[in-house]
């Protein structure tokens, strides 16, 4: 609701949505991001995955499963400089590229067995710092049609129990990274992809 509210306000002032240019689409990814934000909130930020479970790596002796996982940070993505518009005259879309920027923490807790012998419930945490991408949407008129996101990330500082790194085992501080991969895709391109396109849903068109 607050975001009907918000966007129509923005939108009555300027007459309507403007145009599908530069301005316009930095205007619609700052709305949808806003209603990304506060209609999911609870979903996104934290984010609860007990659900998930990254496959295994190939380190024969070692095996990690998260018991509890938590990401916090997909809310906060915001856009880094303008958009750039291009248009489709055969499929009568167009292609709005923006880049944005977070930065992602995880908090959990990970059954870790190695050479048969397993410590249950270990602390893990974890960084991902200079969070950014281009996110692609594809519109008609004002509608999205789709989204496609693929973020990376500059580097991820991570901790294992009470230490505070990964600790001296390589082989296991080598399967936490590989699922740590596993859960920052997870978490960007379909949890907040999937949240973009709700976002754009309820962003105003001109015609309501």
């Amino acid at each position: 609701m607050l975001v009907a509210i918000f966007v129509t306000l923005i939108a009555s002032s300027m007459g309507g949505l403007p145009p599908v240019d530069k301005q316009g689409a930095n205007l619609y990814i700052d709305w949808i991001l806003y209603a990304e934000k506060t209609s999911t909130q609870s979903h996104l930020d934290p984010l609860l995955m007990e659900n998930f479970q990254p496959v295994n790596g190939n380190h024969r002796n070692v095996s990690v499963r998260f018991v509890r996982s938590k990401v916090k940070g997909l809310g906060e993505f915001r856009r880094k400089g303008d958009c750039n518009v291009t248009r489709s005259l055969e499929s009568n879309t167009r292609e709005v590229v923006c880049q944005l920027s977070t930065k992602l923490r995880f908090n959990g807790l990970m059954n870790v067995t190695y050479q048969g012998v397993t410590k249950p419930e270990v602390a893990a945490r974890a960084l991902f710092y200079g969070v950014k991408g281009p996110i692609t949407l594809v519109l008609r008129g004002w509608k999205t049609l789709s989204v496609e996101f693929s973020p990376r990330f500059d580097g991820a500082q991570m901790s294992l129990g009470g230490s505070k790194d990964c600790g001296k085992n390589t082989a296991i501080c080598l399967e936490f990274y590989s699922r740590l991969i596993h859960l920052f895709e997870y978490a960007t391109q379909k949890v907040f992809v999937k949240a973009i396109l709700n976002g754009a849903s309820r962003v105003p068109l001109p015609n309501q």
